[in-house]
């Protein structure tokens, strides 16, 4: 089961796919030409993060590092650390990765070691040989389908149990119980929400406002967007905008993948959407060239058409743009207006 859900995690990235509402309803639409750089290393795939003066590169296929550093200025390639094997200090078994952006820490989840490596972005930079020796346990019992760092020492991530959104741990490994976030939102019934589903889905995104104490809910087949507080409960929805709001059954072949990643800073939710959604008759049938903008009561802001498909993106605010990975076309760029960022 263990391969299975790794392996549903990344390949849904890019290929599943529910009616869906109007996707006509923002403000704003804005057509973008992408810039390509040239890069000296070449990936299939990838995770986008901007940290500082870096853009970092993770989560590669087939390659035998999984971390790469390139200037985000130049996009000059710096270094690779992150090695794969079961020797200490590697990597065994990949999953996903998340930024602690205040310390300068990679915590890159081994679903083979179970447990968060604890990478360095400094030491990384400055020692090509670099191994961690930190990280945090992972209890076997743990299902973990997406992780992200919250605050302090403080985790949280989204598991099988459909009652809840989200649960949290610390840097030990321990679970905490009573901040875990309830799932009161019930877009969907229990009874479509069975063990297998959560696991290989991964239906809903959650993120969180860096902060207030609160959490935006995007699903993967559907266009409803849900700002909830550190209890749970529902502060702002777009269900007011989406009165024809179509409810997949998320057994059903049919089904239409619309959201596939999704970012957030102080003011705005970014979230990557299929732009061939209107008129998909295939599973096959997407096209993620759209960049759907929230601000944080779930109203829209505006719509954004790329002309390259996007695998991964993150917003490079020192210079105003959005960074993204196209399995196409490799790292593209786009220059985003400023009150957009």
């Amino acid at each position: 089961m263990r391969e299975i859900i790794i392996l549903v995690f990344f390949v849904s990235i890019l290929s599943e796919s529910c009616t869906h509402g109007d996707t006509e309803r923002f403000p704003r639409t804005i057509s973008l030409k992408g810039s390509i750089p040239e890069i000296e290393k070449v990936f299939l795939q990838g995770l986008v993060h901007i940290y500082d003066s870096l853009l970092i590169l993770t989560n590669t296929p087939k390659s035998e590092k999984q971390i790469h550093l390139f200037n985000k200025n130049t996009y000059n390639y710096i270094c690779s650390n992150g090695s794969t094997g079961r020797g200490p200090g590697e990597i065994s078994n990949p999953f996903s990765t998340d930024i602690e952006k205040d310390n300068g820490i990679i915590w890159f989840m081994d679903q083979g070691k179970k447990r968060f490596w604890k990478f360095s972005i400094g030491d990384i930079s400055i020692n090509q040989d670099y191994k961690p020796t930190e990280f945090i346990p992972i209890e076997a019992r743990q299902v973990i389908i997406y992780f992200s760092h919250y605050r302090d020492n403080l985790f949280y991530y989204v598991n099988e149990d459909p009652s809840i959104l989200a649960s949290f741990f610390d840097i030990r490994g321990n679970l905490q119980e009573e901040l875990q976030l309830n799932n009161e939102i019930g877009l969907y019934s229990s009874k479509d929400l069975f063990y297998q589903n959560i696991r290989t889905l991964l239906y809903y995104f959650i993120n969180h406002h860096p902060v207030k104490q609160l959490f935006v809910v995007t699903y993967r087949y559907s266009d409803l967007i849900v700002i909830v507080d550190d209890k749970g409960g529902i502060k702002f929805s777009s269900r007011e905008l989406y009165h024809d709001l179509d409810v997949p059954d998320l057994n059903s072949d049919q089904r239409i993948r619309l959201v596939s990643y999704v970012r957030s800073n102080e003011k705005f939710i970014y979230r990557l959407y299929n732009s061939n959604a209107e008129n998909s008759e295939s599973l096959k049938d997407i096209s993620m060239k759209e960049i759907h903008i929230y601000n944080w009561e779930a109203k829209p802001v505006a719509k954004i058409n790329l002309d390259h498909e996007v695998f991964s993106f993150d917003i490079d605010y020192e210079n105003g743009r959005i960074v993204t990975f196209s399995k196409e076309a490799g790292i593209v760029y786009y220059e985003l207006p400023k009150n957009l960022y």
